[in-house]
């Protein structure tokens, strides 16, 4: 199963990450006809703060009952422990992402499900899942002064390695908003490495 995860409020003809989201999309139905594809818009979710028992369970090196682990089992976190693929689709917001993003990462980092802590440290679960990060941006952060300033993909890659996610690609759309004439070109190029890798993909699904 595919979990493909949206968090953008504009309409898809006016949003570049939704609509490179789009063509990912239809490559992959074709590349995987028979694979399930589940979605989730973030804006339409409710994320509740955690509560004072569920931040006591995340102390380190304290094991858990099974009821605790029951008790911190939410559906987000079951859906996401489902899906074999994840793909995130997120336009920048001030460096990072839409603050539903980041809450649904709290809902999914959940000791006992997707890591676990041990006498070594954090030790992940996730370890056969493949995530790609569909990001837009309107200024460059690929290289240049602005590197520094990416707290979006660089914060969902971290995370995603926490829990111990494998493969993870990120396919990027840049400078939508400070050099709109190369939009077209990175969409084409966005095309092409879309391809590139549902061909990895393919490759490892055999």
């Amino acid at each position: 199963m595919l979990l493909y995860i949206t968090a953008n409020r504009k309409p898809v003809e006016e949003s570049v990450s939704l609509t490179v989201g789009g063509a990912f999309l239809d490559a992959y139905r074709t590349a995987f006809p028979d694979s399930r594809v589940e979605k989730l818009d973030l804006f339409e979710e409710t994320f509740p703060l955690p509560k004072r028992e569920e931040l006591a369970m995340w102390e380190r090196q304290r094991v858990l009952s099974e009821e605790e682990v029951n008790a911190l089992m939410n559906p987000h976190v079951e859906q996401f422990k489902r899906a074999k693929r994840i793909v995130f689709v997120t336009p920048m917001w001030n460096m990072s992402f839409p603050p539903q993003v980041k809450a649904y990462i709290d809902r999914i980092i959940v000791p006992g499900h997707t890591f676990e802590f041990t006498e070594k440290g954090i030790e992940g679960r996730m370890n056969e899942k493949q995530v790609l990060h569909i990001q837009s941006t309107g200024g460059i952060y690929s290289d240049g002064p602005l590197t520094s300033f990416e707290h979006g993909d660089s914060y969902l890659r971290l995370m995603m390695k926490l829990i111990g996610v494998p493969s993870y690609d990120l396919i990027r759309i840049e400078g939508t908003s400070t050099n709109p004439d190369h939009v077209p070109r990175r969409l084409r190029q966005a095309e092409t490495d879309i391809q590139d890798l549902l061909t990895a993909w393919q490759k490892k699904h055999r």
